[in-house]
């Protein structure tokens, strides 16, 4: 058995606009930013920012393009998927993305750290259903631990 799955929650970088695939299906591309702290053991920290590419399809594209805009806050469930592409230059080049099953967004304020309350549940949900390794992981990743 294997398990593609991927969460992510971060921030958009810019405002999603709606294209269409060749086949006519309604499709958005978002760039959104994670952010992660590093604690050193000299007391430093450093704050590092990974950007993925997000996918979405049909209404869920829809939904994005009419309520998410840059720096808004979301929460994508997806698959990892690779792409091979070649560029205008001949060049064979791979790309990661996530293709997103579903979303939640909100803007960076009240509403946005409500919904960080609804995704820490999930987080507690996921324990229960991944074991320890993901606890250990989240707590990991929290600022201060």
């Amino acid at each position: 058995p294997s398990i593609n799955k991927a969460f992510l929650l971060g921030h958009v970088g810019h405002t999603p606009k709606l294209s269409q695939t060749r086949s006519g299906q309604q499709a958005t591309r978002v760039s959104l930013a994670t952010s992660q702290t590093i604690y050193r053991a000299d007391g430093t920290k450093e704050q590092r920012t990974e950007w993925h590419n997000v996918v979405a399809y049909g209404r869920l594209a829809e939904n994005i393009c009419a309520y998410v805009q840059k720096g808004n806050l979301l929460w994508v469930e997806g698959e990892m998927h690779m792409r091979e592409y070649v560029t205008r230059d001949g060049i064979q080049k791979q790309l990661t993305e996530v293709i997103a099953n579903s979303a939640n967004f909100s803007e960076t304020t009240q509403r946005g750290n409500a919904m960080l309350e609804d995704i820490k549940c999930v987080v507690y949900a996921l324990i229960g259903a991944c074991g320890v390794y993901a606890w250990l992981y989240y707590l990991a990743a929290m600022p201060g631990h």
